[in-house]
């Protein structure tokens, strides 16, 4: 990857950046976002925050499995949490690079049934500098979940409804909270 810091420097002007990498599931985000992170020398965030993978999470997408708002809540709820987070690390002087953010929420949605609105949340939301969204096509994304070791409910209505996800992110690419797009 040829982006260096004094590129995004000058594309910033000098201020902190957002850096989303947004993407279907098992597209390379969270490798991506990490190395990006790395050569910036930027604060990696993701959502669910860190503090929530694993354990809560599982218990909680459990729990909420045939509850759609009360996921919704939840996801949404970490947005907000990550978004905080993310300005106090922009008012400290540093980029911020978040593996999946709002567009990831929002897309997600057209999976659930009786889906809030979320666009009012959005707007109370850290927008973004820079998305850089990924495509792999369903094939490869089903042979890197297979390679994970175990693929979920969820990644498999991910993969059973990848033309729908993919309109739903492309239609909201057009978004000013996406900042500049790359994809």
């Amino acid at each position: 990857m040829s982006t260096s810091p004094l590129y995004l420097d000058q594309a910033s002007h000098g201020r902190p950046m957002v850096i989303a990498v947004e993407g279907l599931d098992a597209t390379g985000k969270t490798t991506l976002a990490a190395a990006l992170a790395e050569v910036l020398g930027a604060e990696l965030f993701t959502t669910p925050p860190a503090e929530l993978r694993g354990g809560p999470r599982r218990a909680i997408d459990s729990v909420y499995t045939d509850h759609p708002l009360a996921s919704q809540l939840f996801y949404a709820s970490t947005l907000a949490y990550v978004s905080d987070r993310m300005r106090e690390t922009l008012t400290g002087g540093r980029h911020a690079v978040v593996d999946r953010f709002w567009l990831s929420t929002l897309s997600y949605d057209v999976l659930r049934r009786d889906a809030l609105d979320l666009d009012p949340l959005v707007a109370q939301l850290l927008p973004c500098d820079l998305t850089l969204y990924l495509h792999a096509p369903v094939a490869v994304r089903a042979q890197r979940l297979a390679h994970r070791g175990h693929i979920t409910p969820a990644d498999q209505q991910s993969l059973a409804a990848d033309g729908l996800l993919r309109e739903s992110y492309n239609g909201l690419l057009t978004r000013p909270a996406c900042g500049r797009v790359l994809h």
